[in-house]
Formats: C-alpha cells, sequence, structure tokens
C-alpha cells in the first residue's frame, strides 16, 4: 500500500509541532484580545462620565462628546472582528493538519512505526467533531470574541439612549432623528459583524465543521497519489470515520 511512500518522522514531528503552536496563539491571543477590550470599556465608560462631571461651554463639543462616547464602543467590535477570523483560520489548520496526520500517518504508517495517537483521540474527543448534546458546553470554546463583541453592543446602545436624552433639549429635533437615524443604521451593521464573528471563530463553525471535509478530502488525495487503493476506500473510511466513537462503561462510579 505505500508503495515508494515511507513513514517520515521529520515531517510528523514538524506538523505536530505546528499543531501545538497554533493552540499556544489561539490562547495568547484571546488573553490578549481580553485585556485589550477591557481597557476599552474602561476608556469608554470614563470618558461618559467626565462629560458628565465636566462643565462644557462650547455647544459643538458638548454634543460631539456625548455622540464620541458611544461611538467608542463600536471600536471593540471592529478591532474583534479580524482577531475572530485569524484565531477560527487557526481552528481550521489545526481540523487540517490532525486530518493529514490521521489519513498519510495512522492509516498509512506501517507496522513498524504505527502512529495512532490523532485516531485514537478523535474517537474519544468531544471537540474534534459535533457529537450532538456531548459536545454542548465544547462548542462555547473560542467564543470569548462573540461574548466580548455582545457586550460591547450592548454599551453602544446603552450609550446611545444615554446620548440622546442628553441631547434632546439642546439640538433641534431634524438632527436628533439625524443622530438617531445614524445610531439605528450602525447598530444594525454592528449586529451583522457579530454573527460573522460567531460564524468564524465558533467551534461549531471550525474545527468540527472542517474536520470530516479534511479527512474525507485527504483520503481522495491518497486515492489520486495511489498510496490508497480504489478497492480499499470502505476499509478506510471505516477506519477514519471522524463520527467514529467508542462507549465508555468498564468502570462505573461509586459512592463512598
Amino acid at each position: 500500500m505505500l508503495g515508494k511512500f515511507e513513514f517520515n518522522i521529520q515531517e510528523y514531528i514538524s506538523i505536530r509541532s505546528e499543531m501545538c503552536q497554533r493552540i499556544s496563539v489561539i490562547n495568547a491571543q484571546s488573553h490578549t484580545a481580553i485585556l485589550t477590550i477591557i481597557t476599552a470599556f474602561g476608556a469608554g465608560i470614563t470618558l461618559n462620565y467626565n462629560a458628565q462631571v465636566d462643565k462644557i461651554d462650547n455647544m459643538a463639543g458638548f454634543i460631539s462628546l456625548n455622540i464620541i462616547r458611544c461611538l467608542i464602543f463600536i471600536i471593540p467590535i471592529l478591532y474583534l472582528f479580524p482577531l475572530a477570523v485569524k484565531s477560527g483560520e487557526n481552528l481550521i489548520q489545526i481540523a487540517s493538519l490532525s486530518a493529514y496526520i490521521r489519513v498519510f500517518y495512522d492509516y498509512i504508517s506501517n507496522d513498524n512505526n504505527k502512529m495512532n495517537w490523532e485516531t485514537s483521540n478523535n474517537i474519544l474527543s468531544n471537540a474534534n467533531i459535533d457529537r450532538g448534546k456531548r459536545s454542548f458546553y465544547m462548542k462555547f470554546y473560542n467564543e470569548e470574541y462573540t461574548v466580548l463583541a455582545c457586550i460591547s453592543f450592548v454599551l453602544y446602545i446603552i450609550f446611545s439612549i444615554i446620548s440622546i436624552i442628553i441631547l434632546d433639549p439642546v439640538i433641534e429635533r431634524k438632527y436628533l432623528i439625524i443622530i438617531i437615524a445614524t445610531y439605528i443604521i450602525l447598530g444594525a451593521g454592528l449586529i451583522e459583524i457579530i454573527v460573522a464573528i460567531h460564524k468564524s471563530s465558533g467551534m461549531e463553525n471550525t474545527l468540527m465543521k472542517y474536520t470530516p471535509i479534511y479527512i474525507e478530502g485527504y483520503i481522495k488525495r491518497a486515492i489520486e497519489m495511489g498510496i490508497i487503493k480504489n478497492t480499499d476506500i470502505e476499509v478506510v473510511k471505516e477506519e477514519l470515520n471522524p463520527y467514529k466513537e467508542i462507549e465508555i462503561g468498564f468502570w462505573k462510579r461509586t459512592n463512598i
């Protein structure tokens, strides 16, 4: 089955190292995003407080500051969007690397260098694939971007309402209507961005979704390369089925 293709320990180590590195990047990026967004929240709330307590003689400056203090909460959402895309891409690449190992190493490696970590881990894991209720909590992994974006959106709505209440007595109605319309349009756009953040970074739409796609793709690629024979396709599909699982029931918990 292997033909001229032999197990390459250096490539295997390189792929495993890249997977670990991407996991580390995901965690580090998440911590950085949280700290940055919390700082932005503090800045926005502080600006709101100063606007309330400071006496501003310039009416134009007063109106601008009241608008800016709610618009500042848009910045975290715009900041989170590219971060979420990068984080989601790392999860997709982890799915790709894991699938590659399962097809080209766990299945194809010969008896003297048999590898099995990725395949066995997938059988027992509730994270690599969507297993319904068993994977429910794992779907919240990497959702901090969505949560922070939602918090930013709620703060934007709150301070937009406060801004409208404060500006109502001091500006003409037609200008107030323009401001309100602007807030609403921006809010609608922010909702779409938040949905995009969720879709691009959540486990359900990245790792869980792309794991079976990459496994099937690499199996087909191995067939094209002649590494796997067409006559073995059913055996391969059974062996590498990403939805395959093992029921654990040898040991039962007892109350002591």
